[in-house]
């Protein structure tokens, strides 16, 4: 939520720098819009590279031999039961 936040502060700011402060002619919103877009596109970019580059492939694998546990007792689904 805070990167989604930011970037569109960001973006906004981008816009506002090149459309001026009150834009009413069509020419000063296109003139304002696509400099944001390009840095959008950008952030994009880089950050795709950045998970293409980081995130492991397999990282969304289910490890098959580990029984599925529950987050607030700390126990298997098998019925509570746990093996002493």
């Amino acid at each position: 939520m805070i990167g989604a936040t930011l970037g569109v502060a960001v973006l906004g700011a981008i816009f506002a720098a090149h459309a001026s402060q009150n834009p009413v002619d069509p020419q000063q919103i296109v003139a304002g819009v696509q400099p944001a877009f390009v840095g959008g596109a950008i952030s994009e970019i880089l950050g795709a590279l950045a998970a293409w580059r980081w995130i492991p492939s397999d990282a969304l694998a289910v490890v098959a031999s580990a029984p599925p546990v529950l987050a607030a007792s700390g126990r298997a689904q098998n019925g509570g039961s746990r093996a002493q």
